[in-house]
This record gives C-alpha cells, sequence and structure tokens, in this order.
C-alpha cells in the first residue's frame, strides 16, 4: 500500500504535536532560572540595601540609620512582579514551619544562615514561603544550604515567624553541596 505526500506529512506533523503536546505539562532541569536574591528586590530599594553598610548582631540592632529609605528597605514588602508564576531555582537556608511524618513539608527560605531564628528577618521580599508537600527530612543540616526549583508567586504571606512578600510551590529541594 502506497502513502500519499499528503498523507505522510500529515502523519508526521500529527507525531510532532502528540509528543510536544504529551511533554508540555513535564518540567525539565532547564525549565527553571536559576535567580539571585538580589533579583526578588526592586532596584531602586536594591540600590539602597547595597550601599549601606548593615551592622547584624545578636542584640537585634540592624542599622544605625533607623529612619527613612533605609527602614522602608529593609520591611519592604515590594516585589518584582514579573517573577509572578515564574519556574525559578535559587539556593538558600531553611528555616522550618510545618512538620508531617518526620518531614518539613512548609519552610521559609532565607539568604543566609540564622536569618529569622539568631538574627532579626531580612525584608519580606527576601524570605520565601515554600511549600513541599513531598517533604524533605526533619534532621537535615540546618546549617547547609539547598536549591529550591518550583513556581515563585509574588504573594504576601504571614506566619509567626515572619511576613513573606514570594511563595514558592517547590518541586525539587537539592542540597547545595
Amino acid at each position: 500500500m502506497r502513502i500519499s505526500n499528503l498523507q505522510a506529512f500529515t502523519t508526521i506533523l500529527m507525531c510532532l504535536c502528540v509528543s510536544n503536546f504529551a511533554g508540555a505539562d513535564k518540567t525539565t532541569p532547564e525549565s527553571y532560572k536559576t535567580i539571585e536574591w538580589f533579583d526578588l528586590i526592586p532596584e531602586k530599594e536594591a540600590e539602597i540595601l547595597s550601599t549601606i553598610d548593615l551592622i547584624i548582631d545578636h542584640t537585634g540592632k540592624t542599622n544605625p540609620l533607623e529612619k527613612g529609605i533605609y527602614q522602608e528597605a529593609l520591611t519592604s514588602t515590594n516585589v518584582i512582579p514579573e517573577m509572578n508564576g515564574r519556574l525559578i531555582r535559587i539556593a538558600g537556608f531553611v528555616v522550618p514551619l510545618e512538620f508531617a511524618d518526620k518531614t518539613v513539608t512548609q519552610f521559609l527560605l532565607v539568604p543566609f544562615f540564622g536569618a529569622c531564628i539568631h538574627v532579626p528577618p531580612p525584608p519580606p521580599n527576601q524570605i520565601i514561603f515554600v511549600d513541599y508537600p513531598k517533604g524533605m527530612k526533619e534532621l537535615r543540616n540546618m546549617e547547609s544550604p539547598v536549591w529550591i526549583s518550583g513556581k515563585i508567586k509574588t504573594s504576601l504571606v504571614e506566619s509567626n515567624m515572619a511576613t513573606t512578600a514570594y511563595y514558592l510551590q517547590a518541586e525539587v529541594v537539592k542540597e547545595y553541596f
């Protein structure tokens, strides 16, 4: 039996469409864009925070300049709207919030070790509330950073530990090193 050029073309086109559609819901590691913490701060606030010398100690003092634009930048919930709905990959430290069967299912991701526990929290736009239903082992070393991959949303979340300006539905959590 002979197949016409039109039938062959139609068959190939259908196969390509089906294979693209079948893979459309699968997220590959290449789908996640690796970002830095400063990518989450509006440019004006990033400039302010990068020009001041923050003094962080265990007394709770974060900056001798407690008023004005510096304090506003340190407590900002302003976000980068373009981040909403993006697939990202970011490194940070875990502050556990919720546990299920000896696994952490919800946590804060912060840019430095001890944030929200031993030192004052970073600005809300430098804290990500992470929901990870798969969970990660409770006994992992909190001093070790992790890579988190998932879909980020610009959403204000308040918990007993901190206020966050971003929410992330994690798909992958891996040790940094």
